[in-house]
């Protein structure tokens, strides 16, 4: 709801002004005054929007008003109420941040326009104040800076120890649901609201919600129940479903027992022992610390007892990288990676040609994309660096260069038809800059594009038709 305060000592004037606005404004609270003094009053106790004054009035004129509530620093519009000998007064309240001014006797539509401007122009101050929060919001919480947020809040005149930190994972736009909503990734919000929310109508898939004196512990509370979200089948969780938990002992000897058969590529012995370890009492009434330290224990001991480098890559490149919605879900991922362990062991090909052919398929495809060698080490679920190394051993040649001998390759077929003209070629191949694509070509070929054309071209390998570069 909009305020709007309107000051003349006139009361047919003030009562005039209210019923214009009533009669075409909806959602607004209008309050008169008949003097400066007692508008300033009014001022400091409540927030208005916009102030409709006169200049000439007893005990506190205009001006005066204006000048008391430019120290009040509050961000008002102001609309002054001038008669024709007033314009000098008119011209200096300026000053004040006075957005126009008005003749009397008042016309409606002109009061009517002017008050529909200063609205819009509202509403985009208070955009652009959103996106400049949300822009220090999302800075100030990667950085975990609560005390900024904080201030980012009082600055909106949020009152922290009222407001109810919510995280949701949904696809429903909430933008609706207050007037805080941060994207802090896809469909992935946090929620500052001083009011409770209801979601019973919202489609989600996770919700969490913390009600803390400060930003700080909200965030930190709400971390801890994302992190509990793997233990949980319930969507809604609240501290209260978490903080009883008991912590669950971890059987070393397990973990042992599949390395070693881990060793011999025994999966099925190895799916027993991870179920017996991942019991239904760990899965039901395990906490996060527990878990967490048998993920890093389970990972480590495994990880320095194999000597293989091969396999050291796929526990780095799979373990590590778990991230799943319940135990279950780890437990199969965890299952995953050593079946392609178990793999390996039974089978008798160089695990290294298999990632290089892949590779090759891979290049072959994509060679007219915007590809690298750290895209293709991901796409073979290979370190950059170790995929760097294989490459060269096999290829004899690194990563780069065999790229643009690809690509200079199939440039070459296309420099045999006429209909392509160079930079199009380059595109086609995957170059972006033609004059990169030169070099490169000469640098390979020994001659530019143009004169591998031409030399086709007279030894009657590309048609007689002009060329048309």
């Amino acid at each position: 709801m909009k305020k709007i305060l309107v000051v003349d000592d006139e009361k047919f004037i003030r009562l005039g002004i209210a019923t214009i606005l009533e009669n075409n404004f909806i959602d607004l609270d209008i309050k008169l005054a008949k003097n400066g003094k007692e508008a300033l009053e009014i001022i400091e106790k409540e927030e208005f929007e916009i102030i409709i004054t006169d200049i000439n009035m007893p005990t506190m004129n205009g001006m005066e008003l204006l000048k008391e509530v430019n120290k009040l620093d509050k961000k008002i519009k102001t609309i002054i109420l001038s008669g024709f000998n007033e314009f000098e007064y008119a011209r200096q309240s300026i000053q004040y941040g006075v957005k126009n001014y008005l003749l009397k006797p008042i016309d409606e539509k002109e009061l009517r326009d002017n008050i529909y401007e200063i609205f819009n122009e509202i509403e985009k101050e208070n955009q652009n104040k959103k996106k400049d929060f949300i822009k220090d919001f999302l800075i100030f919480l990667e950085r975990k800076k609560y005390n900024k947020i904080e201030k980012l809040l009082i600055k909106l005149k949020k009152n922290i120890k009222n407001l109810t930190c919510y995280y949701i994972e949904t696809t429903y736009n909430i933008n609706s649901l207050s007037d805080i909503v941060v994207n802090i990734n896809e469909n992935q919000y946090i929620i500052l609201s001083e009011k409770e929310i209801d979601f019973s109508d919202i489609e989600y898939n996770f919700l969490c919600r913390s009600k803390k004196e400060s930003i700080k512990d909200s965030f930190n509370e709400i971390e801890k129940l994302k992190k509990y979200k793997i233990f949980f089948e319930k969507e809604n969780i609240t501290y209260e479903n978490i903080k009883n938990r008991k912590k669950i002992e971890i059987d070393n000897e397990k973990i042992d027992t599949i390395y070693n058969y881990l060793k011999y590529g025994k999966i099925k012995e190895i799916e027993k022992e991870i179920n017996s370890l991942f019991n239904d009492k760990f899965i039901n009434n395990g906490d996060i610390e527990s878990f967490e330290k048998l993920h890093n224990l389970f990972y480590l001991r495994i990880f320095l007892k194999n000597q293989d480098k091969i396999e050291k890559d796929i526990l780095n490149e799979n373990f590590l990288k778990i991230k799943s919605k319940n135990m279950k879900e780890y437990i199969n991922k965890i299952l995953e990676s050593f079946k392609k362990i178990c793999s390996i062991k039974e089978n008798s090909k160089n695990i290294e040609e298999v990632y290089i052919e892949k590779a090759l398929e891979y290049i072959k495809q994509n060679y007219n994309k915007d590809i690298n060698m750290a895209v293709v080490s991901n796409y073979v679920s290979l370190n950059y660096s170790y995929f760097s190394t294989i490459f060269k051993k096999h290829l004899e040649m690194n990563f780069l260069d065999y790229l643009n001998k690809i690509r200079i390759e199939k440039a070459k077929e296309y420099l045999k038809r006429v209909d392509y003209k160079i930079y199009e070629i380059a595109e086609e191949v995957g170059y972006k800059n033609p004059k990169h694509f030169s070099k490169i070509f000469k640098k390979i070929e020994k001659i530019t594009p143009i004169e591998y054309r031409l030399r086709y071209k007279e030894e009657g390998e590309i048609g007689d038709d002009d060329e048309k570069d």
